[in-house]
């Protein structure tokens, strides 16, 4: 007998014993299953024990489905920052974006007519807020100079903020003003629909990546609640650790 058919028969040896213990284990179950209804439960009782089993059901269900729901979503957010990674390889300044906030009408002179300017570098990990013309500007605090008797109001409420990048967290911006002292920009009125946020790299060249506009949507849905999703950040900072493995930026 060759070697070969000592093997072919000690792999059936093993299908036909793991077969026989599935049989087994089988015919074992339904024994169990039958044994019980023989006894003569009660409705009450089978109405329990479906319910019971219902229940285990459903919760391997949702394990399954939390399970296939963090491996895909792990997959997504690599290819996010793969492409993060090949969108910045090809700039000058990579990981640098400005979020220009301007009205409407404005929109055409951007560069010069905005009203605030948010610039993020990544690399340095620091946020800058620079400001427009003081008209501009105050088309944003009209909702707190418009009121008479504004020092009883606290103008925190609608206070709305951005995300420093050196403290990794929120901040708000403060305007001083030479007639009305220290001024908040209102999350109501920044956020209007004649009020346009956007981005540019750091040569104010216009910017249409899909990271690009997360980070811009990013920025005006954060500054007008902090309980919003940081991923869009994290995601940029995840691509600039994975750009030093590769090369120096």
């Amino acid at each position: 007998m060759t070697k070969d058919t000592f093997v072919y028969n000690d792999i059936s040896k093993n299908l036909y014993s793991t077969s026989d213990k599935a049989n087994n284990f089988s015919e074992m179950f339904f024994h169990k299953l039958s044994s019980i209804f023989e006894k003569g439960l009660s409705y009450y009782q089978i109405i329990i024990n479906t319910l019971f089993i219902f229940i285990v059901i459903i919760i391997t269900y949702v394990i399954y489905l939390d399970i296939v729901n963090r491996k895909s979503s792990k997959k997504n957010r690599c290819i996010e920052i793969s492409n993060i990674y090949y969108a910045n390889s090809k700039k000058t300044k990579p990981y640098f974006y400005n979020i220009y906030i301007v009205k409407d009408i404005l929109k055409n002179s951007v560069l010069t007519e905005f009203s605030i300017r948010i610039s993020y570098d990544f690399i340095k990990e620091k946020t800058e807020v620079i400001f427009g013309q003081n008209q501009n500007v105050k088309m944003l605090t009209t909702a707190y100079s418009q009121i008479e008797n504004r020092k009883n109001i606290d103008p925190m409420v609608n206070a709305f903020t951005y995300f420093d990048l050196e403290k990794l967290k929120y901040d708000y911006i403060r305007y001083d003003d030479v007639e009305d002292g220290i001024l908040y920009i209102d999350k109501n009125v920044i956020t209007r629909n004649n009020f346009l946020f956007i981005i540019t790299s750091d040569d104010n060249k216009f910017l249409k990546s899909k990271e690009a506009r997360q980070l811009v949507k990013f920025s005006k849905e954060y500054g007008y609640d902090n309980n919003k999703s940081v991923s869009p950040i994290y995601n940029i900072l995840y691509a600039i650790d994975n750009h030093k493995n590769k090369d120096v930026i």
